[in-house]
């Protein structure tokens, strides 16, 4: 019993006394509970303008109709599409809170899976202090957590690394029974079911299982090779009814028209790129060398995959194993659409980057210097302290006690903008002008209205209102009749006294305002507002000299931009 109490003493990571544990779990757990509250706190939040394009589509065409259409007119993601139209068919405004703490309680509860079957001796209490733990880290680590986790149509990025977790729990429970059973075959549909959530899945899923196969031929055992071969084959079918749809090579769109060595050679070119930022994204995150405190405690409850394995990798190997995910995912990014990752690709990028670095020091690379050096070592003592101050000082959490006391205003405006729509639909008006937020959450919200009736945004909330146009003012505009008319009638002096007195948003729209007239005077209030610190007016200057064959202020803006999105 003494000698169970010194070990439970020792051993941080998952044997912490009863009184610590507690404390853990607690801290973890209220940590994920403020996501979950944020959400339902600022009801009624403001859906992403896909949010409202599904839901207009599925009323207006009907469930598997619309399944059809998407599928051949869209993209080929089958079980992304029905999962959205299914939850479209509840009201957007009362259920639309409650979808992020759902999305937090599937990714927990694929976590606690997996950590049953990686670790099955473990206790009911440690496992419950991995899992909240493992969750609460996902959440300070996401990089678009705004589109990822508060809107319905980012949610998918998030399920689809549930299911994941759940794959793999899967998939080792058919290992080490080494018979095609019941887990086995869950196992396939999990796959398959992920693989057409997001093609990412079915990549990563195909490289994995492929691997797999080619480790256990190696070893000599054709039972698991050939499991692992059926994980492969399940992966590539899924991945070809997304990439041969009719939808997807609509999405692909001019890309599909570039020569083919061009493509590739734009393809390399950028994914080296985005690589090369999607790494120093992850390594800028303190929690991923905080994580390596932990080492000896892992070592300790976990076994490793492979002795040889183990004997034949070093430290440096998990470098690249990172960048080849990375690379892997700035691939598909780029061969699809042609650019640099999308926020939710790049979220999705550096979990798998995340989830490919905890896997190679957990099961793979265990070398006994570095542990005892760890063990050595002044923080070793203070790893647990040292998770919580990453988890403190994260930019999403930051970023949530920040929108917490501002959440009823930011519901208020919501409110404020719907009735106006109601009241100007019953007279009859199409032309709706509603006021810009003036309220703006870093985690609720992804995009507002634009003053430009014909952006995306409008658009699809014009549709989805039965409206002819929707038109966004600044709010002191809209309060003032005067300086109203004289705006809907395309005067830029409304705005003018706006950007005198420093407002960023003001000098943006009259950039945009003197664009198409008097690009020397357009560059000047782009600048102005740049220098205030409104991004998309940085991104507006590297795209103008870039076109002016400019490179250095080109790329000194885009930089700017770039540090801008780097989240801790």
């Amino acid at each position: 019993m003494v000698e169970q109490d010194v070990i439970t003493k020792k051993t941080g990571f998952v044997s912490r006394s009863g009184g610590e544990t507690k404390a853990l779990v607690c801290f973890c757990g209220v940590y994920i509970l403020l996501f979950c509250w944020l959400g339902i706190y600022s009801f009624p939040s403001t859906p992403y303008m896909e949010d409202y394009a599904y839901s207009y589509s599925v009323a207006k065409w009907g469930f598997w109709p619309f399944q059809r259409i998407h599928y051949n007119l869209a993209e080929g993601r089958l079980l992304n599409c029905w999962l959205m139209s299914l939850l479209v068919l509840m009201p957007i405004g009362p259920s639309y809170p409650y979808f992020p703490a759902l999305t937090i309680l599937l990714y927990a509860a694929a976590a606690y899976a997996l950590t049953g079957t990686v670790a099955p001796q473990m206790s009911l209490r440690r496992r419950w202090l991995w899992t909240v733990s493992v969750t609460a880290v996902t959440l300070s680590f996401l990089f678009s957590c705004p589109e990822t986790l508060y809107w319905r149509v980012g949610m998918p990025y998030i399920w689809q690394t549930a299911l994941f977790f759940l794959a793999l729990s899967l998939a080792l429970k058919a290992f080490r029974k080494g018979r095609f059973g019941l887990d086995f075959f869950l196992c396939l549909a999990v796959l398959f079911g992920n693989g057409t959530l997001l093609e990412t899945g079915a990549v990563v899923q195909g490289v994995t299982a492929f691997l797999l196969a080619l480790g256990f031929l190696r070893r000599g055992d054709r039972t698991r090779a050939a499991m692992a071969a059926s994980f492969w084959l399940v992966s590539v079918a899924a991945f070809l009814v997304v990439y041969l749809s009719p939808g997807t090579a609509i999405r692909m769109g001019a890309n599909l028209r570039i020569p083919f060595l061009t493509r590739v050679g734009r393809t390399l070119a950028l994914s080296g790129l985005g690589t090369l930022l999607s790494l120093v994204r992850f390594f800028f995150h303190p929690v991923v060398y905080v994580f390596l405190l932990f080492l000896p405690d892992i070592a300790e409850n976990v076994k490793t995959l492979s002795g040889s394995l183990q004997s034949r990798l070093a430290p440096w190997h998990s470098v690249p194993l990172i960048a080849f995910w990375a690379f892997l995912m700035n691939i598909m990014g780029v061969w699809s659409l042609g650019g640099l990752l999308s926020p939710r690709m790049e979220t999705l990028s550096l979990w798998l980057m995340a989830a490919a670095w905890f896997f190679f020091w957990a099961f793979c690379c265990r070398p006994q210097a570095l542990l005892s050096r760890i063990r050595s070592s002044r923080f070793y003592a203070r790893r647990w302290l040292l998770l919580v101050l990453c988890l403190l000082v994260s930019s999403n959490f930051t970023d949530l006690l920040g929108d917490l006391p501002i959440a009823p205003d930011y519901a208020a405006e919501n409110r404020f903008r719907e009735e106006i729509i109601a009241q100007q639909k019953a007279k009859g008006e199409k032309m709706a002008v509603v006021p810009l937020l003036t309220v703006k959450p870093r985690l609720l919200l992804f995009s507002d209205l634009l003053p430009d009736t014909a952006s995306n945004v409008n658009l699809i909330y014009t549709v989805y209102y039965g409206l002819d146009t929707v038109k966004a003012v600044p709010r002191y505009i809209f309060d003032d009749t005067g300086l109203l008319a004289r705006r809907l009638a395309g005067s830029p002096v409304p705005l003018q006294g706006a950007a005198v007195r420093g407002d960023a948003v003001a000098m943006f729209l009259l950039g945009n305002y003197y664009a198409p007239i008097d690009r020397p005077q357009a560059t000047a209030w782009y600048h102005q507002a740049a220098k205030h610190g409104h991004d998309p007016a940085r991104l507006t200057l590297a795209r103008l000299y870039a076109q002016k064959k400019e490179y250095g202020p080109a790329f000194f803006w885009a930089f700017r931009s770039f540090l801008s999105t780097l989240r801790l």
